[in-house]
C-alpha cells in the first residue's frame, strides 16, 4: 500500500509584465538549459514587434495556437 499523499495540481504563474499566464507557459516552452531570462527576452522582443504591427498584440495567443480539448472538457493550449 502507498503511504505517499495525492500530489497537488500546480498553478501556472503569471508573466511579470503582461500579467498573463500564456505568456509564461510560452516562455517555459522556449526555454533552453536554464536560460529564462533570455526567453523572456526573446518574447519580450517579439510582442514589442507585434505591438507595433498591430494594436491587440496578446489576441495572437487564440488565433495562432490551436485549442485542444483534454481530458473530463478541459482546455489546453497547443504550443509545441
Amino acid at each position: 500500500m502507498s503511504r505517499r499523499g495525492t500530489a497537488e495540481e500546480k498553478t501556472a504563474k503569471s508573466d511579470p509584465i503582461y500579467r498573463n499566464r500564456l505568456v509564461n507557459m510560452l516562455v517555459n516552452r522556449i526555454l533552453k538549459h536554464g536560460k529564462k531570462s533570455l526567453a523572456y527576452q526573446i518574447i519580450y522582443r517579439a510582442m514589442k514587434k507585434i505591438q507595433q504591427n498591430n494594436s491587440k498584440y496578446l489576441d495572437f495567443f487564440r488565433t495562432g495556437f490551436p485549442i485542444l480539448a483534454g481530458k473530463g472538457g478541459k482546455r489546453i493550449l497547443n504550443l509545441k
